[in-house]
């Protein structure tokens, strides 16, 4: 069995690294001075991390994308030779993208009955799809098949973590996530939130601080169960905001032992709820 497979660009993986491990990535869609763009390679995101600097009131918004897109992205993949596909998608609960991509696996179905296709819901965001996507890229390595890689990764699901720091609540506030009450109690005490995806796929805010550090500090704390537990990958995903990336890099290194640590730039998926001043902290803790 060759099995292909499928990501969204919700995960932030690097269009360099796609091409290298050979999978298919679907873009979202993000709309903005009345125009929707792709999610895709040819998406300028400097220039849209520029307008949260611009236009105080910049609030864009991201959509799921259309069944035809991951029917275009599984046909790419049955010319490629692959004659089973596994699909890993952002949280069912958090976008519409796994609905499409169920839509597009029942045309196969029908198109192509002797290639079947895997769906996997990450209950998760951002980089935590790439950790899902590399197990079971190893997985078909071993030569498991793709059904049970399927089912082997959404069981993996819950042992990739993703917790939030966000410097400004304003556009949690903008983006419907809080009241103006929360904001402005929030913006008046100078406070900070702390946020992750909790293990029915949703976000879910835990906390408040008044000190960076001791944010960063939280959600590594938090997602090692009070450093009870230790990542062997890890992912730093910003929203813009190099240096805070490079603090909480800097802090990973302090407290937790060698892991494979990587950092990205966020895409819209997350920058587009959070504004430009979050950073993400992603930790695998690879199979039990």
């Amino acid at each position: 069995m060759t099995i292909g497979f499928v990501i969204d660009s919700a995960s932030d993986i690097p269009w360099e690294y796609a091409k290298e491990l050979g999978v298919q990535v679907v873009s979202l869609n993000i709309t903005f001075d009345d125009r929707t763009f792709k999610e895709d390679e040819q998406f300028d995101l400097e220039a849209y991390y520029a307008r949260f600097v611009s236009d105080r009131k910049f609030i864009p918004k991201t959509a799921q994308p259309s069944p035809q897109q991951f029917v275009k992205a599984y046909e790419a993949l049955i010319a490629e030779g692959k004659n089973a596909i596994v699909v890993v998608t952002i949280s069912s609960q958090l976008s519409g993208t796994y609905n499409s991509a169920r839509l597009a696996a029942n045309f196969i179905k029908s198109s192509h009955p002797d290639v079947p296709v895997y769906l996997v819901d990450s209950l998760n965001a951002s980089y935590s799809e790439v950790f899902i996507l590399e197990e079971g890229i190893d997985l078909a390595k071993q030569g498991l098949p793709a059904n049970e890689i399927a089912t082997r990764l959404q069981e993996y699901v819950s042992r990739v973590q993703t917790r939030l720091f966000l410097q400004s609540l304003k556009y949690l506030h903008l983006g419907g996530r809080i009241s103006i009450a929360k904001y402005l109690l929030g913006k008046f005490l100078k406070k900070m939130a702390l946020v992750k995806v909790n293990a029915e796929g949703r976000n879910e805010p835990y906390g408040t601080v008044r000190d960076t550090r001791k944010g960063l500090f939280a959600l590594i704390n938090d997602a090692t169960n009070n450093l009870k537990l230790f990542p062997r990958k890890a992912c730093i995903v910003h929203t813009g905001n190099e240096p805070l990336a490079t603090e909480l890099e800097q802090l990973i290194n302090e407290i937790l032992p060698p892991l494979d640590l990587r950092k990205v730039l966020s895409r819209t998926s997350i920058s587009a709820h959070t504004g430009p001043h979050g950073v993400a902290f992603i930790a695998d803790f690879g199979a039990k």
